[in-house]
């Protein structure tokens, strides 16, 4: 990958030394999307159990991605890095593993249905992107991306597990898991499987001025996404309370055993579709705004209004559901979005911070 970084860069150089009179356009854009209905962010990034989780815990995660750009008419060309997590589970689940956190006990007269899968991705890439002008009215913008995957594991649980009377877990749990390190059951890595892979995805975006004063914006990254590693790390197997036996002191013990493998196996996986469509009426001098967003599952709702004040843009938002403001500010080339339900950061349970710069040459 860094050989190709050194071609773009080579390419860039040449490009620029051979269209000194043509207008070029170099940038960088930075986007970090974050969401927990289990604990506010700061605990689940940092592991921090000290809270209870959420009666309606079910969906964590945290897109976050930065590019290198360089435009030239029509012509788009970036490099960056990308990482991806997202966590879908059940409150059943995220209760379990509070109590288990905190060293307390399950409640005996309760049974406790395991669900979890947990994806993480880390990789860099190289993307193309074209725009056309199919019509006076509508602009489309396609992207092409090419990716090394440098981080993976996927991994998920399910079962049942109860407690006794003597506060003895029970129960039975499986799971599969691949990874390119830091497994579950820390699994060590002797060079015996692939730690790198790669993957394409497909970005797409339109412009569509309805009428003169409507306008519809679509954006839609990994709208098609392939990635592959080849011998990539798997563990799989059973975890269960049906070894059991009597202590010393008379006591029926009950001790968790594994049953399972741990070979390598060839992966592919594709990345959560992320869409926003935004909808701009102008009203007089403002812009009456209504927005939908799409990520891992999750559906956000955000209705608001635009201005203009000398020569800056200015959007606010509200997240109808999650109660959270988005504003958005825009002068020239320079573009900054926030977006965050909590003023003080340890009680976040979503937060985005996204911009980009621009620099003619």
């Amino acid at each position: 990958m860094r050989d190709i970084y050194g071609f773009v860069l080579f390419l860039l150089i040449g490009c620029l030394s051979s269209a000194v009179n043509a207008k070029n356009i170099i940038g960088v854009s930075f986007d970090s999307d974050s969401y927990s209905s289990i604990l506010p962010i700061k605990n689940m990034v940092r592991e921090d159990w000290n809270k209870v989780p959420s009666k309606d815990a079910d969906l964590a995660f945290s897109a976050n991605s930065f590019f290198a750009f360089w435009q030239y008419h029509n012509w788009r060309l970036s490099v960056g890095q990308r990482i991806d997590y997202w966590l879908d589970t059940n409150t059943d689940t995220a209760i379990v593993y509070y109590l288990d956190k905190n060293n307390l006990a399950l409640n005996y007269a309760d049974s406790y249905e395991l669900d979890l899968s947990l994806n993480q991705q880390r990789s860099h890439g190289l993307l193309v992107g074209y725009q056309w002008q199919v019509t006076e009215f509508l602009t489309t913008f396609l992207e092409l991306g090419y990716w090394q995957v440098n981080e993976l594991r996927d991994s998920r649980l399910s079962g049942q597990v109860s407690a006794n009377a003597q506060n003895q877990i029970l129960g039975q749990a499986n799971f599969v898991e691949h990874y390119t390190d830091s497994n579950f059951l820390k699994r060590p890595y002797l060079n015996d499987w692939h730690t790198e892979g790669n993957g394409f995805s497909v970005n797409l975006n339109f412009d569509w001025q309805v009428n003169r004063d409507w306008r519809i914006f679509l954006e839609t990254r990994d709208l098609w996404s392939r990635f592959t590693i080849d011998s990539l790390a798997l563990s799989e197997g059973e975890i269960n309370t049906e070894n059991n036996f009597v202590s010393n002191q008379g006591f029926r013990s009950f001790r968790p055993i594994y049953k399972g493998k741990e070979t390598n196996k060839d992966y592919h996986f594709a990345l959560p579709r992320k869409s926003r469509v935004q909808s701009q009426y102008q009203f007089y001098d403002y812009l009456l705004l209504a927005e939908w967003q799409h990520y891992a599952g999750m559906d956000f709702w955000l209705v608001g209004m635009g201005w203009q004040l000398m020569q800056s843009q200015f959007q606010f938002l509200f997240d109808v559901e999650n109660a959270a403001p988005k504003m958005q500010w825009q002068v020239s080339d320079y573009k900054i979005q926030l977006k965050m339900d909590k003023l003080n950061p340890n009680n976040m349970t979503q937060f985005q911070l996204a911009f980009e710069c621009k620099w003619s040459l």
